[in-house]
This record gives C-alpha cells, sequence and structure tokens, in this order.
C-alpha cells in the first residue's frame, strides 16, 4: 500500500429481513408483521351521552407481505359503542406506497342476538397511514340501540340499528400497544372509584 493511501470505506450491510416484525414493514424489511392498533372514531350519533358516538377500536393480528406492495392479513377486533363491547373478526389488505405509507381495506363482521347493543353486522374502513404508527380513517357500520325488551305476554325488543358513518384517527406499532396499558390503566382507576363511591 502506498504511503499516506486512505484505506477505503466498506459500504454498510443492509439490515437482514425479518421472518416477522412488531410494526407494519415492506416486504424488503419482512415477511410478516404484527397489528397492534387503537382507533377512535366519531360516529356521528344523536345520544346524550358524548362517549356514546364514539366508536372505539383495539385490533390484534397478523399480516403478510404478498409482494413488494401488498400485504394481507386477519385479526381479532374489539369494539366499544353504546356501552357494549363486541368481537369482530377481520380480513386485511393493504396497498404500500412510497416509504411507509400505505392504504389499508378491512372488512368485519360482528355478530350479537336482537337484544345486544353495540355494534352489528358488517363493518367496512378505509384506511391511510402516512407511518407505520399512525392512520386515519372512514368507514361505516350498524350501532343498535335497544330501548326496551317485553317478555310477556309476547317476546319483543324495540331497538333500532341506524348505518353511521365514522370517521377517526387511530395508532399502531409500538405506540397501539402502549395505548393498551394506558386503556387498562384507566379502566382499573374507573373500577376503582366505583367500589369506592359513597
Amino acid at each position: 500500500m502506498l504511503a499516506g493511501a486512505t484505506p477505503a470505506r466498506s459500504e454498510p450491510s443492509p439490515q437482514p429481513r425479518k421472518a416477522i416484525a412488531f410494526a407494519p414493514g415492506r416486504q424488503d424489511v419482512c415477511d410478516f408483521f404484527l397489528v397492534t392498533e387503537f382507533t377512535a372514531s366519531a360516529t356521528g350519533g344523536t345520544s346524550e351521552g358524548g362517549v356514546d358516538r364514539v366508536l372505539f377500536t383495539d385490533a390484534f393480528g397478523i399480516m403478510r407481505n404478498i409482494g413488494e406492495s401488498r400485504a394481507v392479513g386477519v385479526s381479532v377486533d374489539t369494539h366499544l359503542a353504546e356501552g357494549a363491547i363486541r368481537f369482530t373478526p377481520t380480513v386485511r389488505f393493504k396497498q404500500w406506497f412510497a416509504g411507509r405509507q400505505s392504504v389499508d381495506l378491512l372488512v368485519r363482521y360482528a355478530h350479537a342476538s336482537l337484544e345486544q347493543e353495540g355494534v352489528v353486522g358488517p363493518v367496512v374502513d378505509v384506511r391511510y397511514s402516512p407511518t407505520a404508527w399512525f392512520h386515519v380513517q372512514a368507514g361505516g357500520c350498524r350501532i343498535r340501540s335497544v330501548s326496551s325488551i317485553f317478555y310477556y305476554p309476547d317476546y319483543q325488543v324495540h331497538e333500532k340499528s341506524p348505518y353511521k358513518i365514522h370517521v377517526g384517527a387511530g395508532l399502531g406499532g409500538a405506540p397501539g400497544a402502549v395505548s393498551w396499558g394506558l386503556q387498562a390503566i384507566a379502566f382499573a382507576g374507573l373500577l376503582y372509584a366505583f367500589r369506592n363511591m359513597d
């Protein structure tokens, strides 16, 4: 080697592709990635309680990249509306764009008996994610509100299940999982407060 010559710098080796990643990532990042989400959406309802006009959703699942620009997967989503919790199996499709931008289509179905309030029937959402951890979405679903139930002389349920458009935003990846912990703390605090009311 000539005196004074500087050694050539080696290029950093690319990160190896993971089999499964915690946060959403394209095919060059991972084969599979987890779904850990929290979303709050305004439903445009007319109930007196402000909370009843919001649809809260948590989701846990897995998706697989099936090409450089697409991913498909499934999840179990938990919806809270009208004070009722409903679990829904969900099919997901993701179209990747530049960077970590993506558009998602989510199709769910909430099964419920006639007297159960909350989300019922099909639920469809279209979502835009500018990053791996934040999204905005719009969709539609039916939210049932039961006004009365009569058992005699005949079993009757008086209810309304209007189709409502909802618009909201949410978190995914690590922030979505962290929100689950915050929800658990808030729920424990409310439970403690109710138990200690005079």
